[in-house]
């Protein structure tokens, strides 16, 4: 096994532009201790094995005595005199031979320069709505990261929002495009939080874009080692409710403790005064943990749609709904100019803005809902019209039976005794491993690690099917005879939707629906292009791990026969072969 380690350790990042980076090379005992020996360095640009002598570069070689560590710069221009091959990786290949003994160990490193000074993303969770809901707010969040990942403070930052719109009233027809912009700038975690206020229904969809204002490209002065300007968008669909109905949970933004109570905040649109029930469920690890369901009820006195606007966040505009003038004449398309809204004050003071109510879901976390669950909320109109909403909800690592694990001695010496103390939860049974730290520089992907723990449980959260375009399946309506489908497969018009309705946010928990109710109702053209269906057509609706628990759901208690004749078990749990030993605490 070997007795000591080499790292070569490189900045964080380095810049396309950069002339000059700092290297470091250490050679380190496994308990620490610092390696006396020879350092032979190469430095150059990565070698490839099919390159031609015309992409040969110089090749920097170095030997000198090394204690521990050794610092170095590497002049790029001494690899790279033309600076011809910046998309090439630089290479560093170490070797130290120690002192005594002549037992060498070989490392090698490579380095990729950026051309990005930032990365930019509206991706910054699995929360990240791709759908806005008209009358109600969209929040999100922008991400914005160094090279290497970590948070970018203080980074000036645009981000537009374009709003495509389009009314059609009988024949008459309008569109138009607006675009509003806001300057930003990150916080110490390197985000920005921002709001778009309630869109209009004639809204059809809208694209975010965001750039860095800090490193605006020159064109005029291109270079191949010029960096690029940080720059990403992020387009959004619009949610469809036939009524007009709409629900959102708000964003947890941070893990929420374990033992902890949240109440989680609910915006919903309402035409006037309502009362319906609530329902929501919450799954976690392919199951459903926790049920209920909550009695709402509205009055337009109470109305909240002016508390959720925040002057920092709200990229703010004058959003109106096109309407037509008096003197508008029929037409299939119009240009802006024929929506007139110029000529229409009051269009340009009228905003789509329902009265907006809000509700608080409280919800208990325990180490069952480690490390993340999916909230569900729906309630029913009355016409059957279901209106839901979906979340999934990031929960700190924690398991059920606390554990520490401390030696007795912070340093002893090769072939000395030391003591080891474990503390844990009542009757646990714990596992001890303990190994040379030699082992662990051969091959560490056997260490087990809370980490590695919960990423086998993240994999039970996954739904890993693909699904077909539900505006392709001819679902048969409740209380409608279905007609035989025909064995022959004919060319069937290819539909598509734009628009999201509240059997995606079913999906989106990982539910299996089957449900007399109305949850697809968004609207589906067709583009004119054929495509094969057969005769047996599978719907996501219909293919997802879990089933809906409704709230009055009772369990089903199941009768299984007993058998007078004897089993003969097999036996197949042998914990005393593992690699641990097992103790049990008291």
């Amino acid at each position: 096994l070997p007795k000591f380690d080499v790292k070569i350790t490189f900045p964080p990042y380095v810049l396309v532009n950069a002339k000059q980076i700092p290297v470091q090379v250490c050679a380190e005992y496994t308990y620490g201790k610092p390696v006396q020996g020879t350092l032979n360095l190469n430095t150059s640009l990565e070698i490839y094995s099919y390159s031609y002598s015309y992409d040969r570069t110089p090749i920097i070689h170095n030997s000198v005595k090394i204690d521990g560590c050794y610092n170095y710069t590497v002049n790029v221009s001494a690899i790279d005199p033309d600076h011809n091959y910046y998309y090439r990786r630089i290479m560093v290949v170490a070797n130290v031979i120690e002192n005594g003994t002549g037992v060498q160990i070989n490392k090698t490193q490579y380095l990729q320069r950026e051309h990005s000074p930032l990365n930019l993303d509206f991706n910054t969770d699995q929360n990240q709505r791709h759908y806005y809901k008209p009358g109600l707010p969209y929040t999100g969040r922008l991400k914005v990261t160094n090279p290497d990942g970590t948070p970018a403070e203080g980074e000036p930052t645009q981000i537009c929002a374009t709003v495509n719109r389009k009314r059609i009233i009988d024949i008459w027809l309008a569109q138009r495009t607006v675009q509003y912009c806001k300057n930003f700038t990150s916080d110490v975690n390197g985000y920005i939080k921002y709001t778009l206020e309630p869109q209009n229904v004639d809204s059809i969809s809208i694209s975010l874009e965001a750039k860095s204002l800090k490193y605006a490209r020159d064109s005029s002065n291109y270079s191949p080692d010029s960096l690029n300007q940080p720059i990403t968008s992020l387009y959004l669909n619009p949610f469809y409710s036939p009524s007009g109905s709409f629900i959102q949970l708000k964003t947890v933004d941070k893990p929420i403790p374990c033992g902890a109570q949240k109440n989680i905040r609910l915006l919903f649109t309402s035409e006037g005064n309502a009362n319906f029930n609530l329902n929501y469920q919450i799954m976690s690890k392919g199951k459903v943990v926790n049920t209920g369901t909550q009695k709402v009820t509205f009055d337009t006195k109470n109305d909240v749609s002016g508390n959720f606007e925040n002057d920092n966040d709200l990229i703010d505009a004058s959003e109106t709904q096109i309407v037509p003038t008096p003197d508008s004449t029929p037409a299939s398309s119009s240009s802006e100019s024929d929506s007139n809204e110029d000529n229409c004050p009051e269009a340009k003071d009228a905003r789509y803005t329902p009265p907006i109510g809000e509700v608080h879901i409280p919800i208990t976390v325990d180490d069952s809902y480690s490390p993340q669950i999916t909230l569900l909320v729906f309630y029913v109109r009355e016409d059957g019209e279901t209106v839901a909403d979906s979340q999934k909800i990031e929960v700190e690592k924690c398991f059920k039976n606390k554990v520490n694990f401390e030696f007795g001695d912070e340093e002893k010496q090769p072939g000395t005794k030391t003591t080891i103390r474990i503390t844990s939860s009542p009757n646990s049974l714990c596992g001890v491993k303990i190994v040379d730290k030699s082992v662990s520089l051969l091959d560490s992907s056997d260490q087990l690690t809370k980490d590695n723990v919960f990423q086998l449980i993240e994999d039970m959260n996954r739904n890993n099917y693909y699904s077909s375009n539900p505006c392709n399946e001819n679902i048969p309506q409740p209380g409608l005879q279905s007609s035989p489908r025909s064995k022959i497969i004919q060319p069937q018009p290819y539909s598509s939707s734009s628009y999201e309705d509240s059997l995606a946010s079913f999906q989106d928990a990982g539910y299996l629906v089957i449900s007399n109710l109305i949850l697809f109702t968004r609207p589906c053209s067709n583009n004119g292009v054929m495509s094969i269906s057969g005769p047996v057509r599978h719907s996501k609706a219909f293919a997802a791990p879990a089933a809906i628990a409704g709230p009055d759901a009772k369990p089903v208690k199941f009768v299984v026969p007993t058998s007078t004749t004897s089993v003969k078990v097999v036996r197949d749990y042998f914990p005393e072969t593992w690699l641990f030993q097992l103790q049990m605490t008291g």
